[in-house]
């Protein structure tokens, strides 16, 4: 961990405090900072959208008696595999 000195605005602080109801500003800013690189690392991950190639195809729909249960493929989910 390293010790930093920082100049930082006391209202946005205090609002960021009193929002979150975070005890400290250390922790407002190191939650802060957590928050910006989750934001900014899903932007990155949005980018991909439509351009990754996938060797996996969805191919039509399933019979109506079968569905999906918990994120699994069950019986009736049709893949090809190129």
């Amino acid at each position: 961990m390293m010790r930093t000195n920082i100049v930082i605005d006391d209202e946005l602080i205090n609002e960021a405090m009193a929002l979150s109801q975070i005890k400290t500003k250390r922790a407002v800013v190191e939650t802060g900072l957590r928050l910006l690189v989750q934001i900014k690392k899903q932007e990155r991950i949005k980018n991909f959208r439509g351009k990754l190639k996938s060797d996996i195809k969805y191919n039509g729909g399933l019979p109506a008696a079968c569905h999906r249960l918990h994120g699994n493929l069950m019986v009736g989910d049709r893949l090809d595999f190129v």
